[in-house]
């Protein structure tokens, strides 16, 4: 899922990143499935295993750029590591992503 691939960039990179949910792409189907199984799509989004969307960062002076194309979503900003990773929910506040579990083929 999201918050586990965005772990393994901030471990790597030794980083911190801030995600804003209104911005994270959920289709409005997933979103319907997700409420008819009385579930939450976000949920879903952050510790899913079978997500086909493309995680990555990019140098500031490219946003532009990236940001022209429709197909591409800008969800959040690398922050120092000090900060951590988290996500800003809807209401403003922000969210402890550190140690959230994504999910594992191998566990059963």
């Amino acid at each position: 899922g999201l918050s586990s691939e965005l772990q393994h960039i901030c471990r790597s990179s030794q980083c911190g990143a801030i995600i804003y949910e209104n911005r994270i792409p959920i289709g409005p189907e997933t979103r319907l499935i997700a409420d008819e199984l009385q579930d939450d799509a976000l949920t879903w989004a952050l510790t899913g295993g079978e997500d086909y969307e493309l995680l990555f960062t990019l140098p500031k002076e490219s946003l532009q750029e990236v940001s022209a194309h429709r197909n591409i979503s800008v969800i959040g900003e690398i922050t120092p590591a000090d900060q951590g990773i988290a996500i800003r929910d809807i209401y403003g506040m922000n969210i402890d992503l550190g140690n959230m579990k994504g999910f594992d083929h191998f566990h059963s």
